[in-house]
Formats: C-alpha cells, structure tokens, sequence
C-alpha cells in the first residue's frame, strides 16, 4: 500500500506543470545529520506537499553533501526535475553559501537558475508551544 501510495506520489509529481522542493537539515537525538526533502505541487484535488523521503548524510552536512544527496534521491525516485522551479531552504551557511552552498550547487548541476525562497519550516511547531493547550 505505502508503495503504491509513493508512486502515485512520484507520478503525480512528475505530471504537474511545476513543483518546488523544500529542504531542511538538521541532526537528529543520536547526531545522525538528515535532510529532509519536501515537495509542492498542484495535481487534481488542489495544492500538495508531501515529504519525500528524511535523507541521512553520511559525514558533515555542506552544501555539496546534500546537493548529491538530493540528487540521487530525486533521480532514485524518478522525480523528472526538469519542472522544478523553485527550492526553499533555511538561512545556513551550508544551505545558502554563494559558492558551495546546497542552492547554487543544484542550481549549477541543473543547468539553470531557479526561484529561491528562505523559509522556517518549524514555525508552527515553535508557535504551538508558545500557545496555551486550550
């Protein structure tokens, strides 16, 4: 079922006009460093964003690291990236770095410029424990 799902998912993905990714890397408990891939698009009943799979990094999480790691996983999953045109990502270094950040390194193995957006992925997490339970 789960993998009937992802390849709806993938198809859905790869039919829509456009899609954007979204990636955030973080460390997990144990300090095992991940990303996590998201990804935005429009198929028939509206607006979609699914995570596309929380990708572990192996070693030290620069810009490169996760480029390749984000590649390999669209090109595993048969995402066509061909229609991607927009990334969103946090502010670091890593992410956003002008010569070996993640962003102008996909850009760069694309062949062509994208939108690029910061965003803070974890906004409605840290509002929810600002909030009262009621």
């Amino acid at each position: 079922m789960a993998e009937n799902i992802t390849s709806q998912q993938i198809e859905d993905i790869n039919f829509a006009p456009a899609f954007s990714i979204a990636c955030d890397e973080s460390s997990d408990v144990n300090d095992i460093e991940q990303t996590a891939l998201l990804c935005r698009y429009v198929n028939s009943d509206g607006p979609q964003e699914e995570i596309i799979e929380l990708i572990l990094l192996k070693g030290q999480k620069r810009g490169e690291d996760i480029c390749k790691a984000v590649m390999n996983c669209l090109q595993a999953k048969g995402i066509n990236t061909t229609h991607m045109g927009s990334v969103a990502t946090d502010g670091t270094p890593s992410m956003r770095g002008t010569q070996k950040g993640f962003v102008t390194l996909l850009q760069k193995s694309l062949d062509r410029e994208l939108l690029t957006f910061h965003f803070i992925l974890h906004q409605e997490a840290l509002c929810a424990q600002t909030f009262p339970p009621e």
